[in-house]
């Protein structure tokens, strides 16, 4: 198992280190096997299979939006950076299918905090599935949850470790004891009440630890999914499916926040790459 899948199913919690889970979450390297055409046929089937979001789920996504709103301009808010160095992204949607047991888009109708972390906060994110483009359709018209870094947490478990000497003097008004919002600039928290479209990938796979075991127990993650990496992989659709956008800015094609990675990011290959793809889940979404 690779670094970075460990740090996906066994972080060290309690221990201020849970950081590795979101910060390093998930990208291995695939290799894809264009040869298998009972795979290739199930994409080519599950891209066709759409379901209608019922008007009950969708007020009730709208009413949550509201309450989110209201929430969120009384909190205080951080935006921090994390650094995804050495991983291999699945950057065309053969590779993209080959790494994740289902794509699906669909209406994020909740958020719900996770308890038991330090230093980066992760949030439940409730999705409605409106369509599968791979995999099990069986999720169509079904409520799933999903683990996505950022959300809400005590500031005094998030700024351990993150928040330094010099700058304690803008924040020495908030008590430890504070809910704050916190987010990665690259990985924006999935609003309530848009759409989305995401690969996904049962979040435990039965050999965490004890420690483990309990946090998902507490949290009730039994049955959750997660994404690795979920700033290269996650996309904002909008226009009813007619137009899709990475929701990381970095890979928006007329986004004016490039990376420092690279002294021309827009002609980067994993920017091209990630573009086109962007392009490519839009046409299967039409």
């Amino acid at each position: 198992m690779s670094l970075i899948n460990w740090a996906l199913r066994k972080p060290i919690l309690y221990l201020g280190i849970l950081g590795l889970l979101l910060l390093a979450s998930g990208c291995t390297a695939v290799t894809h096997n264009a040869s298998n055409p009972s795979k290739t046929s199930t994409v080519n089937k599950a891209a066709k299979d759409s379901h209608s979001i019922p008007v009950m789920i969708k007020k009730a996504a709208q009413v949550r939006e509201v309450k989110a709103k209201q929430r969120l301009a009384h909190s205080p808010q951080f935006t921090y950076r994390s650094e995804n160095t050495y991983v291999t992204v699945p950057d065309t949607w053969a590779k993209l299918t080959d790494a994740y047991p289902a794509v699906i888009s669909g209406l994020v109708t909740d958020w719900q905090r996770v308890t038991g972390t330090t230093n980066s906060a992760v949030t439940k994110l409730t999705i409605y599935v409106d369509k599968v483009l791979s995999g099990d359709t069986k999720l169509l018209g079904k409520e799933i949850t999903v683990v996505y870094k950022g959300g809400y947490m005590t500031y005094g478990d998030y700024s351990y470790g993150r928040i330094k000497e010099w700058d304690k003097g803008n924040t020495s008004n908030i008590s430890d004891s504070t809910l704050v919002f916190t987010e990665d600039s690259s990985a924006p928290l999935p609003k309530i009440n848009s759409t989305i479209l995401i690969p996904i990938r049962p979040f435990t796979d039965g050999k965490e630890t004890p420690a483990f075991t309990k946090y998902i127990r507490e949290n009730h993650l039994e049955t959750a999914y997660a994404i690795g990496a979920p700033e290269y992989n996650t996309w904002i659709v909008q226009d009813g499916g007619h137009k899709v956008l990475s929701n990381n800015p970095e890979f928006q094609p007329s986004t004016q926040t490039r990376s420092r990675r690279s002294a021309d990011s827009a002609t980067d290959p994993l920017t091209k790459n990630l573009i086109n793809l962007a392009d490519e889940l839009q046409k299967r979404l039409e």
